[in-house]
């Protein structure tokens, strides 16, 4: 998925890590020791192609580039070749290089699309003995109990409010899906700023409503998948959504396919809402786009939904080496070099994005940040995947969860109908047959 948006903002973690350690030894990799990982300062020679996401001109592209340099620095026989992909034709571009057989060595996936990639087979499986991972990063890179890709970095949303209007509305930041609509009423009569906004096409704010009501989005048993939006915490996640809309917090071209999370976020910095679910990294952009925010932001875990969950998705981007590659070898060794320890952290400052290992959270903890205890708690203990498979891959491209929520909010579906239309959508794609 799109992790980047907006500018990044360098990121202190707290001590949460301890958390995180606490889950790895519990569901960490089992190294039986018998094929050595890729050795990045090993003898390499050969021309890398190597696609990312984005641009070259973004922090994550620039990095990326420096990396390289640097690499073919260390090894003269070296020669990478980085292509840079927008995330808006990201999937398509990846899927048309894959039928002409035209695919880079090493590519940025999105941790949605490593399942999908894999069950086609066009992943070469890859070696995680030499570090630990956040377990729901790796989890994302496993299929079929094989891993298909580095565990690069991730993050996940969190509650960002505006400080001076809770103040002036005489309210606490909301703790549950009720506290949200019950201080938005007030927030909206004391300040005349909407409380909170949705939009149709922002899917990963409504998925993990899901679990926040106490559901699952789908559950696996064998081979079989079975879908849980026709369920009646999958009915509890349509209507809050519902029910959000029907506030008139929203703008009316929150229904169109244009209206995203991105411009949530642009109605928050300029002052249209009091409240947004964002990435951390996207809190220098707000400000810097609107510089009065400064010292006026705020943030909290996600709301907790009927069940007292408050998960939502775990995102990032995995590292892969294509099946094809003639320079597999080469391309682990590249990929090994971006996830170790001096370059991880670099990046991890440079971006603001948590590391995929262990020693690289552990190493950037900072305790006196305002942001980073929430978006460390959120994701170490409040995050997760979406549905590892190959077919969720093919629905979060699809337009499937906005078309159904664009018909609900349009007054075409009931929430019962919402909520068959996208269980009838997943059972499609596994080959369930229809609710």
């Amino acid at each position: 998925m799109d992790m980047r948006s907006g500018t990044k903002k360098a990121l202190n973690w707290v001590p949460a890590v301890a958390v995180l350690a606490l889950v790895v030894s519990a569901c960490g990799n089992d190294d039986d020791g018998d094929a050595a990982a890729p050795d990045p300062d090993g003898d390499h020679s050969g021309e890398l192609t190597v696609w990312i996401m984005g641009d070259a001109a973004d922090p994550v592209g620039s990095a990326v580039g420096e990396m390289a340099a640097a690499f073919e620095a260390e090894h003269e026989d070296v020669s990478i070749n980085v292509e840079y992909v927008p995330w808006t034709a990201g999937k398509d571009h990846y899927t048309n290089a894959i039928i002409a057989g035209e695919v880079p060595d090493l590519a940025e996936s999105g941790n949605t699309w490593t399942p999908e990639f894999a069950e086609e087979g066009v992943l070469a499986e890859v070696d995680l003995s030499r570090d630990e991972f956040v377990p729901v990063l790796e989890e994302s890179a496993t299929f079929d109990g094989a891993t298909y890709g580095y565990p690069w970095y991730g993050g996940s949303r969190v509650l960002l409010y505006r400080t001076d209007l809770f103040d002036e509305a005489g309210v606490e930041p909301p703790d549950t899906w009720d506290d949200v609509l019950e201080i938005g009423e007030t927030i909206e009569a004391e300040t005349g700023v909407a409380a909170f906004q949705v939009a149709a096409n922002n899917q990963h704010f409504f998925l993990p409503l899901v679990w926040q009501a106490g559901g699952e989005i789908a559950t696996q048993e064998g081979d079989t998948w079975t879908p849980g939006f026709d369920t009646a915490e999958g009915h509890a996640a349509f209507e809050y959504f519902d029910t959000l809309w029907q506030t008139g917090w929203s703008p009316p071209d929150a229904q169109t396919d244009d209206f995203t999370s991105l411009s949530l976020a642009e109605e928050f910095t300029n002052g249209q809402s009091a409240m947004v679910t964002a990435l951390p990294w996207q809190v220098t952009g707000i400000i810097a786009d609107n510089p009065d925010l400064e010292g006026n932001i705020g943030a909290v875990l996600m709301p907790a939904g009927p069940a007292g969950n408050r998960d939502t998705l775990a995102g990032g981007s995995h590292l892969v080496v294509f099946e094809e590659s003639q320079q597999k070898d080469l391309a682990a060794a590249f990929a090994e070099y971006m996830i170790a320890s001096e370059q991880a952290t670099d990046f991890a400052e440079t971006t603001g994005f948590f590391p995929g290992t262990v020693a690289e959270a552990e190493a950037i903890v900072d305790e006196d940040d305002w942001l980073s205890p929430v978006a460390a708690e959120q994701f170490i203990e409040h995050a997760r995947a979406y549905p590892v498979a190959g077919w969720w891959g093919a629905l979060e491209g699809a337009t499937a969860v906005k078309d159904t929520l664009q018909e609900l909010i349009a007054g075409n579906f009931t929430v019962e109908e919402a909520a068959a239309n996208l269980d009838n959508e997943i059972n499609s794609r596994t080959g369930n047959g229809s609710n």
